[in-house]
């Protein structure tokens, strides 16, 4: 009989809450079937029955207020105390911040390898294969890990759906001391950055902006749009490092990965780093000056024309729109 893979997942835990990313990797798992997850939190209580929610058939729990102040070191120690205890295959973290560094830092305490920006995990006779995505989406890759006991990979938010399936979860009591060595780097306050509108990450319809949006003054173009749809404002890269939109709303291979009904690219010429932040849109809508831009080949429909023109318009018609219906 083929030996089954045992696979993890590290449960980020974010404002009480288990981080959507998580449950998405939970889901996949769980049609890998594998549901076991590591909990390193003193707040498990309301987290627990949102992971039992979404298919958690088995956690790993470990209470300790450490995590919440010392978190990556903590965590870190910890996960590598169970590996080499219960010696998994797998490690599946969110391609987050922090699940990004509590990764690279276990990967060299238990001298493992990491496949990063993974879309898909699949069993191969019994060996976990990676997908992962080349030149901006145009190629996908397939990877195992060799040459050691253990692995790690880092999934991409929004590759995968997260999807409830209710029932019973056994959960294992961990009992280990972190140690003096892991209380190193300390978490001294956390600042909430200031929401501009919808969440990202959350919205159906995405309004973002790039070099042609020429200024900082003309996102408000794309505010007022995204309003009007009921949608979030996003911004390129270059939109970013030139200062015309905050970091937090940043599209990209180094940003946001986004996944809605609808993504109007306005400005945007489509370097493969952000077309890898979209490319799970089901509809995008360019408009760019350049007709050869590489947004137009990836784009369902495309307006070559100047952005600060076409904008201007299209929210005037939508706003006229909206108007005549209050009055019917």
């Amino acid at each position: 009989m083929e030996k089954k893979a045992k696979i993890w997942v590290f449960v980020e835990v974010e404002g009480g809450a288990p981080s959507r990313v998580s449950l998405e990797a939970l889901s996949k798992a769980r049609q890998l079937g594998v549901e076991e997850a590591i909990l390193l939190t003193e707040h498990a209580d309301s987290v627990l029955p949102i992971l039992e929610h979404h298919g958690a058939r088995r956690v790993l729990l470990h209470r300790d207020r450490s995590y919440a102040e010392f978190p990556v070191l903590a965590a870190v120690n910890t996960i590598a105390w169970l590996v080499e205890r219960h010696s998994p295959d797998l490690l599946v973290f969110g391609s987050t911040y922090y699940g990004r560094e509590v990764a690279a830092r276990l990967a060299a305490r238990i001298n493992c390898g990491v496949i990063t920006d993974v879309v898909d995990l699949q069993i191969v006779n019994g060996t976990v294969e990676a997908t992962t995505l080349a030149l901006g989406g145009s190629y996908r890759v397939r990877s195992t890990l060799t040459g050691s006991r253990h692995g790690v990979v880092l999934i991409r938010p929004k590759a995968f759906d997260a999807i409830p399936e209710d029932g019973e979860t056994e959960i294992e009591e961990i009992c280990t001391v972190i140690p003096g060595d892991s209380k190193r780097i300390r978490v001294v306050e956390n600042v909430a950055s200031g929401k501009l509108g919808m969440d990202l990450e959350a919205a159906n319809i995405v309004v973002s902006g790039g070099r042609g949006m020429k200024e900082a003054a003309n996102f408000e173009l794309l505010r007022r749009l995204a309003r009007l749809l009921k949608g979030a404002t996003g911004a390129s890269r270059v939109a970013v490092d030139l200062g015309w939109a905050p970091y937090s709303i940043q599209v990209g291979q180094t940003g946001k990965t986004v996944k809605p009904q609808v993504y109007l690219a306005c400005g945007i010429s489509g370097s493969f780093q952000h077309l890898i932040g979209m490319t799970g849109s089901r509809t995008v809508i360019a408009i760019n000056t350049d007709p050869d831009a590489q947004i137009f080949s990836v784009c369902d429909f495309g307006v070559v024309g100047d952005t600060l023109k076409v904008l201007p318009q299209l929210i005037q018609d939508l706003e006229r729109r909206k108007e005549s219906n209050r009055l019917d």
